[in-house]
């Protein structure tokens, strides 16, 4: 809204944001969010090992947006986690999230002391006819 009352009042000014990557922006924004740009780690329906899960998210109705695969991916660290320790219990799976690598839709994923995914590396999106696209490192 921000931004669509800043373009409203005359201010031509770049915007730049943090993650912007949910569809519901350009339905908010509009054209006033044209050249809009923001930091977000690579575009993951764009990873490899992904193209068969996307057919089965699209197939099933599920919006793909930013966080869908990130999402997925965390999911799979999940279960693998669950299934190494043969448990539920938070602090033993936590344990091993910490240790070992887990194989995921957005390619191997391991984690450092503070819980944050190591391979993931931002980008930098803008906005162009409703889409989001990437335009550099």
């Amino acid at each position: 809204m921000i931004i669509r009352q800043m373009r409203e009042a005359g201010l031509k000014a770049q915007v730049f944001g943090g993650d912007l990557s949910v569809l519901e922006f350009w339905k908010i924004t509009g054209k006033a969010g044209e050249g809009t740009m923001y930091a977000f780690p690579r575009d993951p329906r764009k990873a490899p090992d992904a193209k068969e899960v996307l057919k089965k998210l699209e197939k099933s109705g599920v919006v793909i947006d930013g966080y869908t695969l990130y999402g997925y991916a965390a999911a799979q660290v999940l279960a693998q986690a669950m299934q190494k320790t043969d448990s539920t219990d938070p602090g033993k799976v936590a344990n091993i999230i910490h240790k070992e690598k887990f194989k995921t839709v957005l390619g191997p994923w391991s984690f450092d002391k503070k819980g944050d995914v190591e391979n993931i590396h931002q980008v930098i999106f803008r906005w162009h006819n409703g889409e989001y696209v990437e335009v550099g490192k």
